[in-house]
C-alpha cells in the first residue's frame, strides 16, 4: 500500500515538472522571439494563427457532418441493394421492379449529390489557410 502512494507522489511530482517545463519553454521562446523579431510581428503571427485555427475548425466540423451523411447514405444504398438481391425473385414475381428501381435511383441520386458536395468542399482554398 505504501509503495502505491509513493509511486503516485513520484508520478505527480514528475507530471508537475513536465508541465512546468513545457510552459516555461513556450514563455522563454516567446520572449526570445519578441527580442529578435519584435513584439508587433510576433503578436500579428499569434493573431493569424488563432484566426486560421478557428476557420479551419469551422470547416472541419462542416466536412465531418457531410462525411457522416455520406456514410449514412452509403449504408442505406448498400442495405437497399442487399434487399433487392435477397428478394429478387419475389420482386420479379410481384412485378415490383419499377418501384425498386425508383427507390434505388432516389437513394443513389442523394448519395451522388452529397459526394459531389464533399469533393467541392475538399477543394476549397479556405482549407489551405
Amino acid at each position: 500500500m505504501t509503495q502505491d502512494v509513493a509511486l503516485m507522489c513520484h508520478d505527480i511530482s514528475h507530471l508537475y515538472g513536465h508541465l512546468l517545463n513545457s510552459g516555461l519553454e513556450a514563455v522563454l521562446l516567446f520572449v526570445r522571439l519578441a527580442g529578435v523579431v519584435g513584439v508587433v510581428p510576433l503578436a500579428a503571427f499569434c493573431v493569424y494563427f488563432l484566426a486560421s485555427h478557428s476557420v479551419l475548425s469551422l470547416n472541419q466540423s462542416m466536412v465531418a457532418r457531410l462525411a457522416a451523411s455520406q456514410q449514412e447514405l452509403e449504408g442505406q444504398f448498400r442495405s437497399h441493394h442487399g434487399r433487392v438481391l435477397t428478394f429478387s425473385q419475389e420482386i420479379a414475381f410481384l412485378k415490383g421492379t419499377v418501384e425498386e428501381q425508383n427507390t434505388s435511383q432516389r437513394i443513389f441520386r442523394f448519395f451522388s449529390l452529397l459526394s459531389s458536395q464533399t469533393k467541392t468542399i475538399n477543394k476549397q482554398p479556405s482549407q489551405c489557410v
